[in-house]
This record gives structure tokens, sequence and C-alpha cells, in this order.
């Protein structure tokens, strides 16, 4: 182009000839060819970086997008999964592809094992493979369940598990809302998971109980023997985690990051599979919350500081709730009135 106007300069300045009018109109429509060239590599660059600029944004967007559906699915998961058990009257068992089945003993042992030595459950075995079977235990009501691996877990009053027909290679996962305790088989190859909202524990073969309530504002993970690891949870994240060992106690409060770990007798936290319950200086906060899903009965208080009145004892859980109200009353000099079916006031005498 820079020749192009060499040419016309010389034809309006130079001492020589003027350039013939056809060739000066020739050259100005090569200069204005240049120029439309020149622009449209311009716009050309400006496109592409502009391009790469929406690329990039879209892409973020499609990763928050998923990141968010990701969220929303993880959120209807677990409120699925914590939904209240308290009106189921029986033991439930979705097996998955809308075959649900449904149990009316107080106490259920199901064996998935493939080698049920204890028929009771024969019944339910799964048909298929990696099929989602959903175990709900409501109150008043206990479960036990032997996993494909072999794995035991006892389910406690109010509880749900979810647990795969088989595991898969590489890793061995289960979800809790409630409260379980957990025998593990040793598999170094395929470590065992217990996923909950707030928490997850790790575990290669051991034995442990874990307390997941969702009315209840901490999780608590008591190690019996071996060796877990625990990790406080965020949305698409581990927070904090940490290695128990046996004789522990780890508590972690829903919304914090902090796990708190101390040493402890195991045998109360435990007790509850076993068919009692033993307290040490529990509030009736605790033992109202326990005696709701046992026996399925709403504790009210006649004044609200009966409820941090602390109990000491051990609560067979093979007693009706007449004899445990009895038992419990008489030992903190508080009186109780039977209101209907379900619901039961305690006052002082």
């Amino acid at each position: 182009m820079g020749q192009h106007w060499k040419d016309i300069w010389r034809g309006f300045f130079s001492s020589e000839p003027r350039i013939a009018e056809g060739r000066r109109e020739q050259l100005w429509e090569e200069i204005a060819r240049s120029v439309r060239r020149e622009r449209q590599r311009e716009y050309r660059r400006l496109f592409l970086k502009w391009a790469a600029v929406f690329v990039a944004l879209l892409a973020a967007v499609a990763v928050l997008y998923v990141h968010l559906v990701e969220d929303l699915e993880e959120e209807r998961f677990w409120a699925t999964l914590q939904e209240e058990v308290g009106d189921q009257e029986f033991i439930a068992l979705d097996l998955g592809q809308e075959e649900q089945l449904t149990f009316e003993e107080r106490e259920k042992y199901f064996d998935f094992s493939g080698d049920a030595a204890e028929g009771s459950a024969e019944e339910a075995k799964p048909l298929g493979k990696a099929q989602n079977h959903v175990l709900t235990v409501p109150y008043g009501r206990r479960a036990t369940v032997k996993l494909a691996d072999g794995s035991k877990v006892w389910l406690n009053a109010g509880s749900r598990l979810v647990y795969p027909s088989h595991f898969e290679e590489g890793q061995r996962k289960v979800y809790l809302s409630g409260e379980a305790f957990f025998e593990v088989v040793a598999d170094a190859s395929r470590p065992f998971r217990v996923e909950m909202e707030d928490t997850a524990v790790d575990v290669l073969g051991t034995a442990f109980n874990v307390r997941a309530y969702p009315d209840e504002q901490r999780n608590t993970t008591v190690l019996v023997h071996g060796s877990v690891r625990l990790a406080a949870k965020a949305r698409r994240g581990e927070v904090e985690s940490l290695t128990l060992n046996p004789s522990q106690l780890a508590v972690h409060q829903k919304g914090e990051t902090e796990l708190r770990v101390k040493s402890v007798d195991t045998a109360p936290y435990l007790s509850w599979k076993d068919g009692y319950m033993m307290y040490r200086k529990t509030n009736f906060t605790r033992l109202s919350k326990d005696l709701k899903r046992y026996y399925n009965v709403e504790i009210q208080f006649s004044e609200p500081n009966l409820a941090l009145e602390t109990i000491s004892g051990r609560l067979d859980l093979r007693q009706d709730i007449e004899e445990v109200l009895h038992f419990v009353t008489a030992a903190s000099d508080l009186n109780y009135k039977r209101i209907g079916t379900r619901k039961v006031l305690i006052y002082r005498a």
C-alpha cells in the first residue's frame, strides 16, 4: 500500500507529467482494497480475541453449572436420606427397580454376603448387579445387615442406610443417616467408606460406631479396634481429617470444620446394639430422643428445666415403655403421665 501512496504523491507534486486519470483511480481503488483488507484482518483479530474470551467465559459457566447441579443433586440426596422415619410402621428394604419389601419384626437380620447361613432374610436377597439398596429402620425397631463383602452393620432405630448389592473394585462405600455400628472385613485393595452429610469415615478393617442423626447438632464416631480416618466435610471437599485410635471418640459439630477427640470407655456408646442403654450423667434431652427412637413415643416436659436433669444407669430395651418410664422417673424423683398412645408428660413429683 505504501508504493501506491508514493505514486499518487509524485503525481500531485512532482515536475514529471501527472499520472493519468485512469491510473489515479486504479491506485485509489488498490489503496481502498488494502485498507479494507487491513480492517478485515483487524476485525478477525478482534473476533478471535473476543471469541476466546467468550469460550473461556462459557467454559467457566459450564463448570459452575456442573458444580451447581452436583450440589443440588447432593442436597436432594441427603434431604431424601434424612427424611423423617418415625411415621413408618415397619422396617423397609428398597431393592431398586420399584421393588420394596417391608418387615413387621422389631428386629430384623439381612444377609447379602452370598453365603447366607441365617435364612431370616433369604427372601430379600438381591437380583442383578450394582443396585443401590435402601434399608430404613423406623422408631421402635432395629436391624442388622451383612453386606456383600461380609461386613456387618447394626442399624439403630430411626436410621437409614444406602449400600450396593455388591462392591466395585477400588472402594466400598455406604451412606448413613442415623446411628450404626460397623464390623468391617479387612480388604486393603478396597477401603471401606461411610459417608454422612457432614462427616466421612475411611477404614480398612475395624469395628466402630457412628451416630449422625439429622435432628442432632453433632456427629460422633467411636472406634473399638483397628484404625479409621475421619474427615469433616464441606461442599466439594474435605476440610479437616485425622486418624482415630482405639477407645477414642471424635465429635464433629455440624457446620464447623474442627474435629474434637478424646479417650473414652466405649461400652456406653455400643450397648444399644446388644439391647440396652448405659447412661452416665446423661441429661433428659438426650434420653427423650433415645426413648422416642426406641419406643416411638414423644417425651414432653412440664417445665423446660426438667430436660436438664441427668440420669445414670442401665435401661433394658427389651422391657416395655411403662417399665422404662417407671425406672427413669423413680431414679430422678420425677413422675410421668401417658397422653394417648404416643405422648408422655414428665413432671416433678
